[in-house]
């Protein structure tokens, strides 16, 4: 669904993949934090870091604007 990538610990970037089976962390995050689909969702984070895509697929989830 979603690959990240990170340097790791041998400064080669490497793909990090989120799966489906991860798309339901953001659905119990999207409940955590009441976005439902009438929320209007702004993603200022940055999308390489799972800080601003774990939000992002929070607010996709709920079916938020």
């Amino acid at each position: 669904m979603v690959q990240l990538y990170t340097s790791g610990t041998t400064g080669v970037a490497k793909g990090v993949q989120l799966d489906n089976a991860n798309f339901s962390v953001g659905e119990r995050m999207a409940r955590r934090w009441w976005l439902d689909a009438t929320s209007v969702s702004l993603v200022p984070m940055p999308l390489f870091h799972i800080g601003g895509t774990g939000w992002a697929l929070a607010a996709a989830a709920s079916a938020a604007t």
